[in-house]
C-alpha cells in the first residue's frame, strides 16, 4: 500500500497570494473471489480543493493505520473505492456553483424559451419562470440534507439551509400562481403594435 498528499499552488484573478490546494492519492492491493486486484481510487470526490481537509484528515488517519475497507463492484471487480460516503464540501460547492453563474445560464434559456413562446401566441407560463428557477436551483441542496448529513459541516449547511429556503418559497410562489392568476403578471401596461383604424 501506497499513499501521499500532494499540494499545489495556484493563483486567480488578480490575487497575489497563492491558494494551497491538496488531493490524497493512494495505492492498496485487495483480494476479492480468490483473485488479487490493485486499486487507486480512494473516493467519489473530483480533482484537489482547498476545502475537504477534515475530510482528509480522515482518510489519511486510516491509511496510516494501514486497515482500510475496499469497496468493490462485484460485476467489475477491478473497480474498487476506499470511502464511500458523499464529499459533502464538494458538494455543496457544486450546489453554489449551480447558482453563480450557472443560474444566469438558466435565466439566459428561460428568457429564450419565453421569447419563442411569445412569438407563437402561447404567454402565460412566464409568470413561472422565476419560481422555477428557484427550484431548479433549490433541488439539488436535498440529495445532501437527505442521503449525507453527516458530510456536511457547518458552514455547508448554512448554504443547503438557505438553497432549502429559496426551494420552499419557489414552491409556495407557483402554489400561489396557480391559485390566483393575477400573481406573476406584469404591473405596467403592454404595448401593443397594432394600430387603430384611422
Amino acid at each position: 500500500m501506497h499513499y501521499e498528499l500532494r499540494t499545489g499552488r495556484s493563483r486567480q484573478g488578480l490575487s497575489q497570494l497563492p491558494t494551497l490546494h491538496e488531493s490524497l492519492v493512494a495505492t492498496y492491493r485487495y483480494d476479492f473471489n480468490g483473485s488479487d486486484y490493485t486499486g487507486s481510487r480512494v473516493d467519489f470526490s473530483f480533482g484537489s480543493d482547498n476545502f475537504s481537509n477534515s475530510r482528509r484528515a480522515v482518510q489519511l488517519a486510516a491509511l496510516q493505520a494501514g486497515r482500510i475497507t475496499v469497496y468493490v463492484d462485484p460485476r467489475n471487480p477491478r473497480e474498487s473505492v476506499m470511502d464511500t460516503s458523499l464529499p459533502g464540501p464538494q458538494v455543496v460547492f457544486a450546489i453554489l456553483f449551480l447558482l453563480f453563474p450557472c443560474g444566469i445560464g438558466t435565466a439566459l434559456g428561460l428568457g429564450l424559451v419565453s421569447t419563442v413562446l411569445g412569438k407563437l401566441g402561447l404567454t402565460g407560463g412566464d409568470r413561472y419562470y422565476l419560481p422555477m428557477l428557484g427550484v431548479l436551483h433549490g433541488a439539488p441542496a436535498l440529495y445532501p440534507a437527505v442521503f449525507a448529513p453527516d458530510a456536511v459541516g457547518y458552514g455547508g449547511w448554512l448554504i443547503i439551509i438557505a438553497f432549502l429556503a429559496l426551494l420552499a418559497i419557489s414552491l409556495w410562489s407557483i402554489w400561489r400562481r396557480l391559485r390566483d392568476p393575477a400573481i406573476g403578471q406584469p404591473r405596467w401596461p403592454v404595448r401593443s403594435n397594432k394600430k387603430s383604424p384611422s
